[in-house]
């Protein structure tokens, strides 16, 4: 998983609750390995949830209208 602690930038971990390729527990285990990362759970979504589930979507467009790009 590599050093999950030293990514500094905000970071949304979004992960199906029914992904049969990447058990949900990673989802769970990189969002709390990565400091201030928030967690969204989809219900009922596999691998790639945000083509079952397009508010996963909103969700990303709202969490980056929160965490603009700096330019550093």
């Amino acid at each position: 998983m590599g050093d999950p602690p030293s990514i500094g930038s905000p970071t949304l971990v979004v992960h199906g609750d029914a992904d049969t390729i990447t058990p949900v527990q990673n989802g769970h285990a990189l969002a709390e390995a990565i400091p201030g990362a928030e967690y969204l759970e989809v219900h009922g979504g596999r691998h790639a949830p945000h083509l079952d589930h397009p508010h996963v979507v909103d969700a990303v467009v709202n969490f980056m209208s929160r965490h603009p790009l700096s330019n550093a």
